[in-house]
């Protein structure tokens, strides 16, 4: 943390090294969450930077199938980007989705659209999982992608 309380550097603007999670550090939480809806959302934030408010206002319909592949598109607001779903990840997609064509697809555990804050507390548990040895936000996985080599897709 930095004197003025952020935790960025302000000389550089940048997020310190040790506010993002190295890749042995991703895995360990990729491999944490539970298949389903954990994995989708660590996968959404630390593997395509979207902001949780992205990620929990995607729906349904957003997730298109075309064979066995996955895309997700988003084009809510700005240009439209597609997320190719990696193979991994497809069983917990198709789970999520489940035959439905419209409504949130990540709900709480009454169907709803899950918040931002379910969305943090849910990263917070899968960090613990990961036995990572500091706190971790949704925000460090979006810092993380944005910032690791590469980055910029």
């Amino acid at each position: 943390m930095t004197p003025n309380g952020g935790d960025d550097d302000t000389t550089t603007g940048q997020a310190p090294a040790r506010a993002l999670l190295d890749e042995h550090e991703a895995a360990r939480l990729r491999r944490a969450g539970a298949p389903g809806q954990e994995r989708v959302l660590v996968w959404l934030l630390l593997d395509n930077g979207l902001r949780v408010s992205e990620a929990v206002r995607l729906d349904a319909q957003d997730v298109q199938r075309a064979g066995e592949d996955f895309v997700v598109a988003m084009d809510r607001h700005g240009p439209r980007r597609a997320l190719a779903v990696p193979e991994w990840l497809k069983g917990s997609l198709a789970a999520l989705v489940d035959g439905r064509a419209r409504g949130p697809l990540l709900r709480d555990r009454y169907g709803q659209r899950m918040s931002r804050q379910q969305a943090n507390r849910i990263v917070t548990e899968v960090a613990i999982r990961a036995d990572l040895d500091r706190p971790i936000s949704a925000h460090t996985l979006r810092r993380t992608a944005a910032l690791r080599p590469g980055a910029g897709r």
